[in-house]
């Protein structure tokens, strides 16, 4: 029972990592572990959104700029329709590829708290059939009811009370009334 435990422990310490539950500042080391025994993913996801919000406010930035050397009429296009609808679409789109990301990391974390529950009831199963087969020793000696005719009674009781609620009850008659 001991080993179920164990190996149970070690997947609930991967999804914390997996989720960012360890230390932030072994992030610089994680990048050069060649084994890949650290998951970065989900502490790097915060970088990697401001690197594109920097990057994509930058490209729009200079194509404003040079569209303002062409001309007026262009340069306030960009800088008033086309750099915000490039700005919103770029970081929407960054935003689900990382939000999928994390969610498929979710799933792992969450796989890994299922496995670690599938350990904890392994050693649980035996002592269950255990259990049963005692049972089953146990009320070997009891008399046993038919249960055909104890069927067939209970229908008939029903279907008495069925035909008791179905039949129409009389009411008396008031003398004064009919004529």
């Amino acid at each position: 029972m001991n080993k179920p435990a164990k190996l149970a422990a070690e997947p609930l310490r991967r999804a914390e990592t997996v989720l960012g539950g360890g230390p932030a500042e072994n992030v610089l080391s994680g990048l050069f572990d060649l084994r890949f025994r650290k998951v970065l993913t989900t502490r790097l996801m915060p970088l990697a959104y401001s690197l594109v919000l920097v990057l994509v406010v930058a490209f729009t930035g200079f194509r404003t700029a040079a569209a303002f050397e062409s001309s007026t009429g262009e340069g306030l296009i960009w800088l008033l329709v086309l750099d915000p609808a490039i700005i919103v679409g770029t970081l929407a789109v960054t935003r689900i590829v990382l939000e999928f990301v994390l969610a498929i990391f979710g799933l792992l974390s969450y796989l890994e708290r299922t496995t670690e529950s599938v350990f904890a009831i392994v050693g649980h199963t035996d002592e269950i059939v255990g259990n049963t087969d005692n049972i089953a020793d146990q009320t070997a000696g009891l008399p046993r009811i038919p249960l055909t005719r104890s069927l067939r009674t209970l229908r008939e009781s029903m279907q008495e009370g069925i035909d008791r609620a179905a039949t129409p009850r009389t009411a008396p008659v008031a003398a004064g009334r009919m004529r």
